[in-house]
C-alpha cells in the first residue's frame, strides 16, 4: 500500500522478492542460451520428460498464448530456476497450483 508516497514495509518486501525472482528468471533464460546454444531445443525436450517439468510446462502452456510449446517448457525451467535461486517455491504453488516436490527443489 502507498500512503502519501510512503510504501508500507510489507509491500517493499514483496516488490523486492518479485524483483529478485524476476531477475533470476530472466538471467536463467540467457544462461540457458549460452550454455546450450543450438542444442537448447534438444535439452528442453529432454527436460520435458521430467514429470514435474511436464506438469508445469503443460500448465504454463494452457494459461498462455504461446504458439510454440517449447517456449512453455523453457518458461517452466526458468520459473523453477528462479524459485530455486529465491528459495521461494510458494510462488509456483500460488501462480500455477502446483507444489514443487522436495526432490525437485534445488536441482536447477
Amino acid at each position: 500500500m502507498v500512503f502519501a508516497g510512503v510504501v508500507a514495509d510489507r509491500d517493499r518486501i514483496t516488490v523486492w522478492c518479485w524483483m529478485r525472482f524476476s531477475g533470476s528468471h530472466e538471467l536463467a533464460h540467457r544462461g540457458a542460451r549460452v550454455k546450450y546454444g543450438v542444442g537448447l531445443l534438444s535439452a528442453l525436450r529432454k527436460a520435458y520428460k521430467n514429470p514435474f517439468i511436464k506438469k508445469l510446462a503443460d500448465k504454463i502452456y494452457e494459461d498462455s498464448d504461446f504458439s510454440n510449446f517449447d517456449v512453455a517448457i523453457e518458461e517452466a525451467l526458468m520459473e523453477l530456476r528462479a524459485a530455486d535461486a529465491a528459495g521461494d517455491y510458494a510462488y509456483i504453488k500460488e501462480r500455477y497450483g502446483l507444489r514443487v516436490p522436495l526432490s525437485q527443489r534445488g536441482t536447477m
